[in-house]
């Protein structure tokens, strides 16, 4: 189960949706929602967030680098002239 299921499935007993889906729901609307999840998941939404979020944090770590690096040499040129 991926963190995106599991977050579902839990917004799904917390808001109390199956009592909700019981009531309302005819069998075209359950095809609907098998249709979107089935697109959803062959979409491979979480992989993306994943990879975009890594890329994220590899660009700060960059920026980070960079900025320390700047800083110490800024601090240190003085002191070799």
């Amino acid at each position: 189960m991926t963190i995106l299921q599991f977050n579902a499935l839990k917004k799904f007993k917390f808001n109390q949706t199956s009592e909700f889906v019981k009531q309302e729901f005819l069998p075209e609307n359950y095809k609907f929602i098998h249709k979107i999840a089935y697109d959803m998941d062959a979409a491979h939404l979480e992989k993306t967030h994943k990879a975009k979020l890594i890329a994220f944090k590899d660009t700060q770590i960059v920026k980070q680098k960079a900025e320390k690096r700047h800083r110490e040499r800024c601090y240190l040129l003085p002191w070799i002239e």
